[in-house]
Parts: structure tokens; sequence; C-alpha cells
């Protein structure tokens, strides 16, 4: 696999300055790879340690902060064109955003943006986000990631401050690295930008995303078809198959999410016309407003697993989605979850499922 990776990446034409596709903006890269080819949507979100070890080497990347600089352009042909290098993702603003995460396994995270019309703004995904969610285990399988080591993106590098507040989430984000395309881009950890973080700790939160401290390991990540795996608390605590496969996958989703400030966890799965199903939980930030809803985990497990389609409709094709929601006191979703597959998938239809835990 990472031979032929390599092979289908070398052969397209070599070039070290690439042209952007948003109208009046260029992206260059300052010959940080110098043998990289020429840009393409070949490349896939996740880039395993090893794959990541043998392109960097092919395209002649001196470092893997290098590489990661070099990856930015391939990562902005992740976003569908809808015409005039339009992105599909992005009807509202027109504003297409792409980022390149690195984890300290080594593995690489592409993340871009995408909008919903006609609900509200605030179910906007940015692109580090979406990136930082595969790396949480969102989307394709992967091996566990152990934490993130730098984050790269055009420019300067400087994420907005409703991602600055969102990478707070995870473990050790204040050495999170920051690399920009521009030649004067400054290579400057998150502190530089975001000094007084608020942080997972200013409500008792000591289990961050990608903490590994004592009683901090998340139940391991479920690809599509794959078998849950986690800790025997965490076994004992898993329902008993129904026989509703959506619902089930729902459930199993909601059980791994992310929700330790109200304590009610959720998802949302997501079942396609051809069959294929795609789902994730709630992902909860110490600020609450940069919170990611389980249907827009569940659209961002939905683009990195390779199930939307290249087209302005890109999530139409959906069918039928169960949102889980934990017999317990707190949030509720169904309200966000119904508004936006109706604006995506208007022949969707959406089910919600009262879970227990097992050992609640």
């Amino acid at each position: 696999l990472i031979a032929a990776c390599v092979a289908a990446l070398a052969s397209s034409h070599p070039g070290h300055a690439h042209a952007g596709h948003d109208a009046g903006e260029v992206d260059v890269v300052h010959a940080w790879c110098p043998r990289a080819p020429a840009p393409n949507a070949s490349l896939p979100w996740v880039l395993s340690t090893a794959e990541a070890a043998a392109l960097s080497s092919s395209w002649g990347c001196e470092s893997a902060d290098a590489f990661a600089r070099e990856l930015v352009p391939w990562a902005r042909l992740k976003h569908p064109d809808c015409g005039g290098g339009a992105s599909c993702y992005t009807p509202l603003s027109g504003f297409p955003c792409y980022a390149v995460l690195t984890g300290t396994s080594g593995a690489v995270y592409l993340g871009v943006n995408f909008e919903v019309p006609d609900v509200s703004l605030s179910t906007t995904l940015h692109a580090e986000q979406l990136a930082s969610l595969v790396a949480a285990g969102v989307g394709p399988a992967h091996p566990a990631e152990r934490g993130l080591v730098s984050l790269a993106q055009r420019g300067t590098g400087a994420p907005c401050a409703h991602c600055r507040q969102w990478l707070a989430e995870f473990d050790a984000a204040p050495d999170l690295i920051l690399l920009g395309t521009d030649a004067s881009a400054p290579q400057q950890p998150m502190s530089d930008l975001n000094p007084l973080a608020f942080a997972p700790s200013a409500l008792n939160n000591t289990c961050p995303l990608l903490a590994r401290g004592p009683g901090c390991d998340r139940v391991s990540r479920l690809g599509d078809g794959a078998a849950l795996g986690g800790t025997p608390e965490e076994a004992a605590e898993r329902p008993l198959p129904t026989g509703d496969a959506l619902r089930d996958r729902a459930v199993a989703e909601a059980l791994r999410a992310y929700a330790p400030y109200t304590l009610r966890r959720s998802a949302v799965a997501l079942r396609l016309r051809d069959g294929r199903t795609f789902a994730a939980g709630v992902f909860e930030s110490v600020a609450f407003n940069p919170t990611i809803q389980p249907v827009v985990a569940a659209l961002a497990a939905l683009i990195a697993g390779g199930g939307a389609e290249p087209i302005a409709a890109w999530a139409a094709h959906i069918r039928e989605a169960v949102l889980a929601e934990e017999a317990a006191a707190g949030p509720s979703y169904e309200a966000h979850t119904r508004a936006v597959l109706a604006a995506l998938a208007p022949d969707a239809t959406v089910r919600v499922v009262g879970f227990a835990s097992p050992t609640g």
C-alpha cells in the first residue's frame, strides 16, 4: 500500500510553487520538498506513520515540518470543485479553508471546512476541527493517535480564534507548533497566540482530548464495519445488539463520545443510499460554543470516510439517520439534527432513540 501510494503521487509532474484555486489567492510552497509532485486530489485524508515517512523521503523533505507545509495545497484539493474553483462545501462564504495536522505518531491528517445553508452559522465546521476530529478517531479507521505536534495552513498558519479555543480542548495544546506557507511565517507554538487559554482544567476536566493519563483512554476508535475495542470496564458498559444495526451503531458511537462537561453522551449514525454507514458522537468544548454537535461530527466522518459526493448536493444521498441520546439530564440535539439533515438530505428519515448506560 505504501509503495503504491508513493508511486501514484510521484507520477505527477514536479512543481514547487503551486497556484491555489481560490480567487485572488496563491498557495506558495518555497521548495519545502524539492522532489514533490504538483498537488492533486489523490492524497488520502489520513497518511499513516509509514506512508507519511515514505512520501516525505520520496519528496526529499528535510523535516516533518517541511512535509506538512508541502501538503497544504494538497489539502486544498480535498474540496470538491463546484465550478470555477468554488468549493461545494462552502456555499455561503465561498471561502474554502484547509489544514494539515501531524500527530506524535508521525501520521498526518487533512481537514477542510464545510457549511450548511438554511441553518445556524454555528453549524459550520472549520478545517482544523475536521482534521483534529479525524486524529481523535472520527472517519477512516487508523491506529489511535497519541497527540498533536503541528498544524500547517496557508499564509501565516495562524488559526482563527474559534479554532484556537477548539484546539485548547486537546492535551498539550499550548505546545502545538503552527506552520504557515508564507516565506516569512514564523514557526511558533500555540501558546504564543493563545497565552491565557481557557482550558479544560477550568471546568475540572483532567482528561482532555488525546490525554493519556490514568483513566483517560477513550474507547478504541470504531471504523466502518470494525469492532469496538476498549477497556474491560468499557466493554461491560456496552449494550447488547438489538438487531437494529443503525441504532446500534449510533449507541456505540455515543458511548465513546466526548462529553466531559454535560455528561450526556449522544451520537448520530448515517446510512447512505448504497448502504454504507458513517457515525460520530458529540465532541464538547470547555467553552461550550465550539462544541461539535453529533450530526456535524457524523458529516465529518462522511467526508473523511469518502462518503460525500463531489457535487453541490454532497450529502443528499443520506437516506436514514439515527440520533442516540443518553437517558440523562443535559442538552438534546434533536432539533439541530433534524434541521441540518432537512437542509442537506431532505429525503432522509430521522429517528431519535434513547439509551441508558448499563453501568449508570
